[in-house]
Order: structure tokens, then C-alpha cells, then sequence
């Protein structure tokens, strides 16, 4: 509660709100490429939660891999560039993709590792050199 000139006003606080905002900045003013970036990250992180769920695992780890989830995307407006930081603990977000990937042959795999190496370099190189980091 905030206590202003005799009047007590609540101050609603809703969780997520700072993805809500980037996202309506990014569709009203254009994203700019961190920002799209960590949109993309947190859309993939999203759906890989809910692929993850028809994994056959404990229910414990279902448990976990969705409280992390959520957790990265609970804070504030301010730490959009955090919240790829904070679901580096959800490695069970890569079952559904370690599945799909084990199937595919050297062929498909290496020039895939090659462009994600390439691309992760990149995306690391321009944030080093522009300023804004996560």
C-alpha cells in the first residue's frame, strides 16, 4: 500500500508483468535484436515446458523444470535481460529436443552444431560490442 496526500491506493502487482511490456514495446516500436532474442528464448522455454510435460519422468522433476520456469518468468519489468539467466537451471527443458535429436543422422547434427555455434557467437559478440548485455 502506498500512502499518498490521506488517500491509501494498492498497488497492483502482477507477475510477468515485465514480459507483457516488452512484448507490447516490441510490437509497437519494433524489437531491437536482444530483445527479440530473449522473447524467442523465453517463447521456446514456454513451449519446451509444456512438450516437456508428455516426457516420461517423476513428477517431481515435472515439478521443478515448471517452478523454474515460472520463476524466470515472475520478475519485474527491469530484468528482461536476466530472465535467459534464469532458466539456465532448467536443463530438463532439453528432453524433448535431446529425443528428437538423437534420432537425426551425423549429417543433420554437425551442420546443425556448426550454425548454433555460429549463431551463439554472434549473439555474444554483438552484445559485447553494443552494450547491452543480459
Amino acid at each position: 500500500m502506498i500512502a499518498t496526500s490521506g488517500t491509501v491506493r494498492m498497488r497492483s502487482r502482477i507477475r510477468g508483468k515485465g514480459i507483457i511490456q516488452a512484448v507490447e514495446h516490441a510490437v509497437i516500436s519494433g524489437p531491437t535484436v536482444p530483445v527479440a532474442l530473449t522473447l524467442l528464448v523465453i517463447a521456446a522455454a514456454v513451449a519446451l515446458a509444456a512438450c516437456s510435460l508428455t516426457e516420461r519422468i517423476p513428477v517431481y522433476l515435472h515439478v521443478y523444470t515448471l517452478a523454474v520456469v515460472a520463476l524466470a518468468l515472475a520478475p519485474g519489468p527491469y530484468y528482461l535481460g536476466s530472465k535467459p539467466r534464469f532458466l539456465l537451471p532448467a536443463m530438463l527443458l532439453g528432453l524433448p529436443l535431446a529425443r528428437l535429436l538423437a534420432r537425426a543422422s551425423i549429417w543433420v547434427l554437425i551442420p546443425l552444431i556448426a550454425i548454433l555455434a555460429a549463431a551463439s557467437t554472434w549473439f555474444g559478440i554483438y552484445l559485447m560490442t553494443n552494450g547491452w548485455a543480459p
